[in-house]
């Protein structure tokens, strides 16, 4: 069955003539999930151009992620004395969680990325980033113990640190 098929005919014949319920179920989700064929498509791809304007304040310091990034991993793996190879990993070891755990709160606190970028430099879910994020602030699971806490904020204060420097 070929799906793009099935999907014009069910577009052309208002009461799906000729579909079976299967086939009529696909061209509903397709539809609801953002698949469109001709004129529709057209239409969802039209961009808005937004015109230019001076702005009127004027531009900050370019913040440097990358940098940051990477003193981050650096002071967290210094600290913990795990590899970076071992935090990227899909490894799930209480003393592999804690540090990717630090790495995303300071990630999320010290560069103006989203959610989503630090999931992909962690090569995790962005909803695991959350759950690290959220875990942190409600001072859950490993959280609970004060002692992370301050460790945290000595890792912030040497990110912080050693971004200045450079």
């Amino acid at each position: 069955m070929n799906f793009k098929h099935v999907y014009s005919m069910a577009r052309k014949a208002p009461e799906y003539e000729g579909l079976t319920d299967r086939e009529t179920i696909i061209y509903r989700t397709a539809f609801r999930n953002g698949f469109r064929s001709g004129a529709a498509l057209r239409q969802k791809i039209k961009k808005v151009i937004i015109p230019n304007r001076p702005a009127d304040i004027p531009a900050g310091p370019i913040i440097n992620n990358q940098k940051i990034v990477d003193s981050i991993y650096n002071v967290v793996v210094d600290y913990f004395r795990v590899s970076k190879v071992e935090l990227i990993g899909k490894c799930r070891d209480q003393y592999l969680v804690i540090p990717r755990s630090m790495i995303a709160n300071l990630m999320r606190e010290c560069t103006a990325l989203s959610f989503p970028e630090i999931s992909r430099i962690m090569n995790r879910d962005h909803t695991t980033v959350i759950h690290y994020v959220k875990t942190r602030i409600g001072s859950y699971s490993f959280w609970k113990t004060p002692n992370n806490h301050k460790v945290y904020n000595y890792l912030k204060t040497e990110v912080l640190n050693e971004t200045s420097k450079k």
